[in-house]
C-alpha cells in the first residue's frame, strides 16, 4: 500500500504529470523538457527529482546533458490507463468489456 500511495502522490501534481506525458514519447533531455513546459529549469528539476525518487523515471548523463526516460513499461501503461479513463469520463463513453485474464479474450 505504501508504494502504491507513493506512486500516486508523485503523479498528483499537474507539472509532474505533464513531464511524465512528455516522457511517454521517449527519452528527453532536461533542457527540452524545460522548453516544452515553459517553466524555470529549477522548477522542472525539482519535479524530476521527485519523480526519480519515486522510481518513476530514470536518468542517463551524456557529457553535460542529463536525459530522462520512464522507468519501465508499467509506468507507461499506468499513464495510458489514467488518460484513457479521463477521456472516457469526459466523452461519456462506456467501459470496455472485461477480458478473460487467461487468454485475453472478451467475456
Amino acid at each position: 500500500m505504501a508504494r502504491v500511495t507513493e506512486v500516486f502522490k508523485a503523479l498528483s501534481d499537474p507539472t509532474r504529470l505533464h513531464l511524465m506525458l512528455l516522457l511517454t514519447q521517449g527519452e528527453t533531455k532536461v533542457s527540452t523538457l524545460v522548453d516544452r513546459l515553459q517553466q524555470p529549469q529549477s522548477t522542472v528539476s525539482r519535479h524530476l527529482t521527485l519523480l526519480r525518487t519515486a522510481h518513476l523515471v530514470q536518468t542517463r548523463r551524456e557529457a553535460t546533458s542529463v536525459y530522462y526516460r520512464l522507468a519501465d513499461t508499467h509506468v507507461a501503461e499506468l499513464l495510458t490507463q489514467a488518460f484513457s479513463h479521463a477521456q472516457h469520463e469526459r466523452l461519456g463513453l462506456p467501459d470496455h468489456p472485461p477480458q478473460d485474464a487467461t487468454n485475453g479474450r472478451v467475456r
